[in-house]
């Protein structure tokens, strides 16, 4: 095991049954769809400088983050995430995207528009390459 490696215990709780109740899958995209959104606007009227959507299973990031002109930090990881929107680029004050266990395949050009950005962490992505727009 390397010296950055870190033993991780699964444990695995009572079962449950996968619902094919589509109403109940929409009823839960929704409240999460809410809950981003509350985030957002939180963080918006508040100032803070850093926003947590971490574990959401989200598998896109709303076009509207790109209000929260202040941020510095984005915290996005163990989503379902395969890319970023666009519009990250217009949060030019962004220093670190923690975006590990996601999905991305890809990241848009427009990332190279971070210029304040220090730390990309995409550990555990599908990133076959680093892609040349970080570095």
């Amino acid at each position: 095991m390397s010296k950055d490696s870190k033993h991780v215990t699964f444990v695995a709780g009572p079962s449950i049954r996968p619902t094919s109740n589509s109403s109940a899958r929409k009823t839960q995209e929704s409240s999460q769809t809410r809950e981003v959104l509350r985030r957002i606007d939180k963080c918006k009227t508040s100032g803070d400088q850093r926003i947590d959507l971490t574990n959401l299973t989200l598998c896109e990031i709303p076009s509207n983050i790109s209000a929260l002109h202040n941020i510095t930090t984005l915290c996005i990881y163990k989503n379902k995430l395969s890319s970023l929107p666009a519009e990250i680029s217009k949060l030019s004050n962004l220093v670190a995207i923690l975006a590990s266990e996601n999905s991305f395949t890809t990241l848009p050009s427009e990332m190279k528009l971070l210029k304040k950005l220090e730390i990309l962490d995409l550990r555990h992505s599908k990133l076959a390459t680093i892609p040349d727009v970080v570095l």
